[in-house]
């Protein structure tokens, strides 16, 4: 009999442990007008999303003008990245693409925020 008390107690242990770590999900935020250039900003938001520290939301903000490449996000599932942010091209610029989306996660433009290009803004994979 104490040995099977002692297994429900495990097992609620571990449930609540489980409970507790869903809970504990984190958010992570990428300034993208403290970054130099397209590959820091792209590199930044696949370190946030890439964090083995319970991140499940990575948010987006700042300002950043005239990119030199494609901005390639990869969203995991069970992920998402919120783009609060305003990254645009105001001149004329080769890029044929602003930003590509890619992957099984979700991606979210709030209002307000900017994404604007000459060409394709914005191309989903």
């Amino acid at each position: 009999m104490k040995i099977l008390n002692l297994k429900y107690a495990i097992l609620a242990i571990a449930t609540s442990t489980i409970f507790a770590f869903a809970a504990a999900a984190q958010n992570a935020t990428v300034e993208i007008d403290q970054l130099s250039s397209t590959q820091a900003i792209q590199t930044a938001i696949a370190n946030a999303l890439a964090a083995d520290n319970g991140v499940t939301t990575v948010t987006v903000t700042g300002e950043f003008s005239n990119p030199d490449q494609t901005l390639t996000i990869s969203i995991p599932g069970e992920k998402e990245v919120i783009w609060q942010a305003q990254y645009v091209v105001p001149v004329v610029n080769v890029l044929n693409v602003l930003l590509q989306i890619e992957g099984e996660g979700e991606f979210r433009l709030d209002a307000g925020a900017t994404i604007k290009a000459n060409a394709s803004a914005i191309q989903l994979q």
